[in-house]
C-alpha cells in the first residue's frame, strides 16, 4: 500500500455501494487517511485490507459498471477468494506474501 494513488483508490473501493458499483462523489477524490477496524475489535492488518480491496475490486470488474451480483457478496465468496489469492502468492515465490492475514 505504497503512495498516495493506491491508497485512494483503496478508500473509494471500501466505500462502493453494491447497487451501483460506485462510491458516493466525495469519496472518489482524495479523502485523506482512513480508518478500517473490524466491529469485534479483532486483528486487522494490511494484508487483510489487501485483501478486501481485492476482492472487492474483482467484484467490480465483473460488474462491468452495472449493480453488483448480490450472491457474489458473501463470506463463503470472500474466503474462496481469499484462499486462491493465497495459493497465488505461494505458487510464486517472487511475488509479495501475506504474513499477517486475520480474516
Amino acid at each position: 500500500m505504497k503512495g498516495l494513488p493506491r491508497n485512494f483508490r483503496l478508500c473509494s473501493a471500501y466505500t462502493v455501494w453494491p447497487e451501483t458499483g460506485l462510491a458516493l462523489l466525495p469519496w472518489q477524490a482524495s479523502v485523506g487517511p482512513v480508518i478500517l477496524w473490524r466491529s469485534g475489535g479483532e486483528p486487522f492488518s494490511a494484508d487483510d485490507a489487501c485483501l478486501l480491496e481485492g476482492f472487492i475490486r474483482s467484484l467490480l470488474d465483473k460488474s462491468d459498471g452495472t449493480s453488483l451480483n448480490q450472491e457474489a457478496i458473501t463470506p463463503s465468496a470472500f474466503q474462496e477468494f481469499k484462499s486462491l489469492k493465497l495459493a497465488e502468492e505461494k505458487q510464486n515465490p517472487l511475488a509479495e506474501q501475506s504474513e499477517d492475514v486475520n480474516i
